[in-house]
């Protein structure tokens, strides 16, 4: 009985990693039994969590693109801003402080990124540019320098104007 309590704990991690080796690259597409599964207990942790960085960024690190995208941006953002309001380690100093375990924030700042609406991020970082660049200049280490300069280039591709 025990050992069936421990597998029943672990299906849906099972059930994710089956999911994720069926991923089409073409479509990306899920079986409905992930979606439906999956994006619930998201949803009620990001909402249970608050404004709470130390909870988000677990969250956020492990999102499944999927469920990201079916968050509204304000949420998104709101995530950001907790984010980027928290003390972010870089890896070497995680080792030299024993925190090796710790939690990736930057690849949460990342993820959070890449699923917020683009454009209404451009209009946002247009009104407050403070939060990116504070993301720019002490949040996102170089292990990740490259892929957040171009998330921002491609922000800011598709959604620059003449006119701006």
């Amino acid at each position: 009985m025990k050992h069936f309590l421990r597998i029943r704990s672990i299906v849906p991690a099972i059930l994710w990693l089956l999911a994720a080796l069926t991923v089409s690259h073409a479509q990306s597409t899920y079986p409905v039994q992930v979606y439906t599964q999956l994006t619930p207990p998201y949803k009620k942790s990001i909402q249970d969590a608050g404004t709470d960085c130390n909870k988000l960024d677990v969250i956020y690190e492990t999102i499944p693109d999927f469920v990201a995208a079916e968050m509204p941006s304000s949420t998104l953002y709101a995530g950001i801003e907790s984010l980027a309001g928290c003390d972010i380690s870089h890896l070497p100093g995680r080792i030299l402080f024993g925190k090796a375990s710790d939690t990736d924030e930057e690849k949460a700042l990342l993820n959070l990124l890449k699923a917020i609406d683009k454009a209404w991020l451009y209009d946002k970082i247009n009104k407050e540019p403070d939060l990116i660049e504070n993301l720019i200049i002490n949040k996102i280490g170089i292990r990740y320098e490259e892929v957040f300069l171009n998330i921002i280039s491609e922000i800011a591709q598709s959604n620059w104007q003449q006119s701006d």
